[in-house]
């Protein structure tokens, strides 16, 4: 046993004990011996018993004592840990550390997939996401909301939030992981809404934390965050304290946001659920959300029932029209703010004769993000590929990049990453004079090697000796005689080209998992290793890797293999595959479009979809040529999927939002009005899946006439008392059905304008329409006698887009009747008097030149009949000279009217 040093110290608890002891001890026995050795023997016995009492007593001490010792010090520990964690608290300055780290590390836009050719601040470009929570057969009311509406606001006592654990689902792409670092950037910097509680954010990507989990004792949730912080350069110069987060997370004063379930791999995923699930009933009164793909939260019929515990479940919805155009009008103001002010910085180093004006360059940018936004704007909305495919922030952010180098846009899903790929390994790098050693198509095929490999592993993560293993024979092959080594390489594709990225030291992953899967799947088509992906065809983790195959050729062959083995998560996969392939064998795309019909009532929405597409690409009847009806009638699920996208904002209609039960969704709508029934009509014009990719078709939906529903007759049994909306809208009908016309090509552009409410850019491209039919558009305008000619066949294709589009709102036919209600004639003359009253009902100016936006045009806020505008003032009569544009005026609503608008 070791002595204790001169220097140590006995604690006063025990000094206190001895010394009670030794008075004990010597008072009774010393009297004994003292009356004995008087001779006293009756003082002496007396003594004697009180120092056999006295030794009881002290027997009796010293068991209390070391009981009492024993918890003492444990009472004491426990003070220690206390003062320990007060002092970390208060005077470590640990927290202001802890989250100026976490301002900078979240500041800048970090878009996993490629490098951004100027570093632009988060709060810049963001847009915030729409989100809904799962809902039964019935239709939301709330419609979509951010994310702040789920979070606890300031009246809500700690732990006692009911939506404590969140779970955000979505599918790759969606910002996931961007939400979570706006999230984590707005607490730090405290410009969260005033109303919501304020938390300390902790974020972590499972992807780089489940090693820690998987460990024979795996951390608890304060640990591993110690842990993790720990391996990272940004907290070396001080040391995170376990102590600190497990104070806040007890106290529930942390948002702790685990990102990337998914990620996990699947082998590995079960023990990383249980964790999870256990850490956050651990900290009852913190904050948590959770992140994933479906498929890594959701369980499956055939997988180990290991379900994590939450309290919400989120999804993030697709862009609206609104939210892309903010996007892109953020993006390229940033984009381009950031290059002016770069170029205004070096030229401030000139001589004062040199100098730009601050006040021009501002103005310049302004301008040139404008034209750069306005023309990818056009270019999405008046393309139904393109306008469907850029549905998410990863998405448009590749079609924005890619936008910025090259005008020609890809249109499909697999297009948009092979050119990103040409982009990121040749073009740009070659652009930037930063040339990558290999070339384009040497450095992809290095790359496809790299992705197979991790995707045969189910990995998302690798060292630089795991991948000199799988590319080791690839790149000797391709380097030749150039001198370039594996740390060279690893440098340029992480550097230049952006596709790879360090998320640690030594550790490295695609800068997407959506490229890894591209690649992988580009990499399997190359090899011929079809059959692999049939085995795999169950298996989650292969999913977009699957659908990437598909969509470089046939997807017979896969969608067999998930019709052999049918449950929900196959059907949906085989519906995809065929959506997304080139080729489908006729006889295949019929046994799936069979078996989908036997979807479970849990898939309600989805079987709805499959309804919908099903009706309008095999179930028409063809009236002519150009003309096709539906054989049925429109049923409720169907019908709510329209109701749901007006009110989770994806599309601008104004229906009457009704509730659906499940025991109705199989039954024909009824009882709709004539208005909302051409809203639905109207909403089909945004469906892009309703007709097959190779379709190069324009296509309107609307009501049928008299005529047309009695010529074709609804096609279903026992359903004679239903009688459907015409065009007109005084028939009496309580019923839907819809007739498909294919347009000509010229209307493809105002088609999609009007369909995604974009009304400048419908407007404008009304006045190009009109001047292409004339055949006027070298002259750029119209004159009377083109008016007087104008074909009406083409003057009711507009005005029937532009009224069933905006409910009724915009128009011809609705100015029309305006000019009509003032007291004028449509008899192609002018009236100064009652034109300028018209002018001012439908706030248009009046003898001013014309402006290209003279005002915000809104459904809710602009005037009945506004709208179209650009025809009179860009092309009737030429230009505006005050009464020849008016005479023109005259002129169209003869023409208006003598065409029975």
């Amino acid at each position: 046993m070791t002595e204790k040093s001169p220097e140590s110290k006995t604690p006063l608890s025990d000094q206190l004990a001895d010394a009670l002891l030794k008075v004990l001890f010597v008072g009774s026995g010393g009297s004994s011996l003292f009356f004995l050795f008087q001779n006293e023997i009756p003082k002496a016995l007396i003594a004697m018993g009180v120092a056999g009492g006295t030794s009881l007593l002290t027997s009796f001490w010293d068991g209390l004592l070391e009981i009492l010792r024993t918890r003492m010090k444990e009472r004491g520990q426990e003070v220690g840990k206390a003062i320990d964690r007060t002092l970390d608290l208060t005077l470590s300055g640990f927290k202001k550390k802890y989250l100026e780290v976490l301002k900078v590390e979240c500041y800048s836009l970090d878009v996993e997939g490629h490098q951004i050719e100027q570093t632009l601040a988060l709060e810049d470009v963001f847009v915030p996401l729409y989100i809904e929570s799962g809902h039964n057969a019935g239709i939301l009311t709330t419609g979509s909301q951010e994310i702040w509406e789920f979070l606890p606001k300031q009246h809500y006592s700690l732990g006692q939030y009911p939506h404590r654990r969140i779970v955000i689902l979505a599918g790759p792409g969606y910002g996931k992981t961007t939400l979570l670092r706006y999230l984590t950037f707005t607490y730090v910097t405290k410009s969260h809404p005033s109303q919501t509680r304020w938390f300390i954010p902790i974020l972590l990507r499972l992807r780089e934390v489940h090693s820690l989990i998987l460990e024979e004792n795996p951390s608890s949730l304060s640990n591993l965050i110690v842990k993790h912080l720990e391996n990272r350069a940004e907290y070396r110069d001080f040391k995170p304290s376990q102590n600190w987060f497990e104070e806040w997370l007890d106290k529930g004063e942390c948002l702790v946001m685990l990102d990337g379930l998914d990620e996990v791999p699947k082998t590995q995923r079960d023990k990383v659920r249980r964790w999870v699930d256990g850490e956050m009933k651990a900290y009852p009164k913190s904050q948590f959300i959770l992140t994933s793909r479906p498929h890594g939260f959701e369980l499956r019929p055939d997988e180990p029932n290991i379900p994590v515990t939450t309290d919400l479940k989120l999804k993030v919805l697709d862009f609206t029209p609104d939210q892309k155009q903010q996007f892109i009008e953020k993006w390229y103001g940033a984009l381009i703010q950031r290059k002016w002010q770069s170029l205004l910085e070096h030229n401030r180093q000139k001589s004062e004769s040199s100098r730009l004006a601050e006040e021009e360059v501002e103005a310049k940018s302004k301008q040139e993000a404008k034209d750069c936004a306005d023309d990818l704007t056009k270019q999405i909305f008046a393309s139904p590929a393109l306008n469907d495919l850029a549905r998410n922030p990863l998405l448009i952010t590749m079609i924005a990049t890619t936008h910025r180098i090259q005008t020609v846009l890809p249109k499909r899903r697999v297009e948009l990453y092979e050119t990103m790929c040409g982009l990121l390994l040749g073009t740009r790098p070659y652009a930037k004079k930063t040339n990558l050693t290999l070339t384009a198509t040497e450095n992809k095929a290095v790359l496809q090697v790299l992705a197979w490999q991790l995707v045969l592993q189910e990995k998302t993560q690798f060292t630089p000796q795991q991948g000199e293993q799988w590319i080791e024979d690839i790149l000797t092959r391709c380097r030749k005689d150039r001198d370039l080594s594996l740390k060279q390489f690893w440098e340029e594709i992480v550097d230049i080209a952006g596709l790879l990225v360090e998320k640690e030291a030594g550790i490295y992953e695609f800068s997407h998992q959506t490229f890894q899967e591209y690649l992988a799947a580009l990499q399997i088509k190359e090899r011929g290793e079809e059959a692999l992906l049939l085995e795999k065809i169950s298996n989650d983790r292969w999913q977009e890797v699957i659908c990437f195959y598909a969509a470089m050729g046939s997807a017979t062959n896969l969608i067999n293999a998930a019709l052999d083995n049918p449950n929900s998560y196959t059907l949906k996969l085989a519906n995809r595959c065929r959506n997304e392939g080139r080729d489908v064998d006729p006889q295949t795309s019929t046994r799936l479009e069979q078996a989908l019909l036997t979807l479970p009532l849990s898939e309600l929405e989805f079987a709805a979809e499959v309804r919908l597409e099903q009706r309008f690409r095999r179930n028409l009847m063809a009236i002519d040529d150009h003309r096709l009806i539906d054989q049925g009638h429109i049923t409720w699920g169907e019908y709510q999927l329209f109701l749901e996208a007006q009110v989770t904002g994806q599309f601008h209609s104004q229906a009457t939002v009704v509730q659906i039960d499940t025991e109705q969704i199989n039954q024909p709508v009824s009882g709709i009005t004539f208005e909302d029934a051409r809203w639905f009509c109207a909403w089909l014009g945004t469906q892009a899946n309703l007709y097959t990719t190779d379709d190069t078709g324009v296509y309107d939906y609307r009501l049928p006439t008299e005529e047309e529903l009695q010529q074709f007759p609804a096609r279903e049994p026992g359903q004679q008392q239903l009688v459907a909306w015409t065009s007109s809208p005084n028939s009496q009908a309580n019923a839907l059905r819809v007739v498909r016309v294919q347009l000509p090509n010229p209307y493809k552009a105002l088609l999609n304008y009007l369909a995604n409410g974009r009304w400048l850019e419908a407007d404008k491209e009304t006045a190009n329409v009109m001047l292409e039919v004339a055949g006027q558009k070298d002259r750029g305008y119209l004159d009377i006698e083109d008016i007087k000619r104008f074909p009406c066949e083409d003057l009711q294709i507009i005005d029937q887009l532009w009224v069933k589009f905006s409910g009724g709102h915009f128009g011809f036919s609705v100015q029309k009747q305006i000019y009509v209600e003032i007291g004028n004639k449509p008899n192609g003359k002018y009236y100064e008097k009652e034109f300028k009253q018209f002018c001012d009902r439908i706030g248009w100016p009046f003898m001013t030149p014309p402006l290209d936006n003279f005002g915000h045009y809104d459904l809710s806020n602009s005037p009945s009949g506004q709208l179209p505008y650009s025809p009179w003032g860009r092309n009737v009569g030429g230009i505006w000279d005050g009464s020849e544009v008016r005479r023109g005026g005259g002129s169209l609503f003869s023409r208006v009217e003598t065409c029975k608008l």
